[in-house]
């Protein structure tokens, strides 16, 4: 059941979200560069030890688990600096385009990506609604206030995640099979009668963590 929240601080629509917007916004996760932890391929810098290693970093011990699960290769050059080394990664396992996907970003021009989450067993619980009129053609939306319940580790991930702590890697700040909170923007496209997510933020530590749904709103 959705639960219509009223704001004089917005221009409303005459309309409603569809019955399947849980359904949109869990398909919205499986988009290549959602949910995933992003690595280098081709030459990558890495901190080194004494002995040349790759040292004992959170970022380091990713990698040396990748490697370790046969999904990567790493490989020495003879590139050094003071405290870094440059090393030559290239993948060895073949990209299934949903857990293990190749990437290309701002960060990594040459990347994969490691999705986290198995949105399969997961539920969308809506707890409030605001339909809204956006950008300066009015186009129809609704920004939702959501919680996603029991989703779960991809089986690789999982293997990833367990390894990489065995090698003493950190736990704070990392991925948990927790419930989740979301601030979603969905808009309709007017002749289709057809809705989408735009974009979302995630609320943690008692804040959203980014501010795109407003600034989405704001746009035609």
């Amino acid at each position: 059941m959705l639960t219509v929240a009223l704001s004089p601080t917005v221009t409303l629509a005459q309309t409603e979200l569809p019955s399947n917007a849980d359904a949109l916004f869990l398909d919205f996760f499986r988009a290549p560069d959602i949910g995933c932890f992003a690595f280098p391929l081709g030459k990558a810098q890495l901190l080194v030890g004494g002995n040349g290693s790759p040292a004992p970093t959170d970022f380091n011990r990713d990698m040396l688990a990748l490697e370790k699960m046969g999904l990567l290769r790493i490989q020495e050059t003879n590139e050094r600096q003071a405290r870094t080394a440059t090393f030559n990664v290239t993948l060895s396992a073949k990209p299934d385009g949903k857990d293990l996907v190749l990437t290309s970003d701002a960060i990594y021009k040459e990347g994969f990506c490691l999705k986290v989450y198995d949105y399969s067993p997961a539920k969308v619980e809506f707890r409030k609604v605001v339909y809204v009129k956006g950008g300066s053609t009015g186009w129809t939306g609704a920004i939702a206030d959501a919680v996603i319940h029991d989703k779960k580790f991809t089986q690789l991930y999982k293997r990833f995640d367990d390894l990489r702590m065995e090698m003493g890697h950190s736990k704070e700040g990392q991925p948990t099979e927790n419930d989740s909170q979301y601030r979603i923007l969905f808009r309709e496209d007017p002749l289709e009668k057809q809705w989408r997510v735009v974009t979302f933020d995630l609320y943690a530590g008692g804040r959203f963590l980014r501010q795109t749904v407003h600034q989405a709103l704001t746009k035609d």
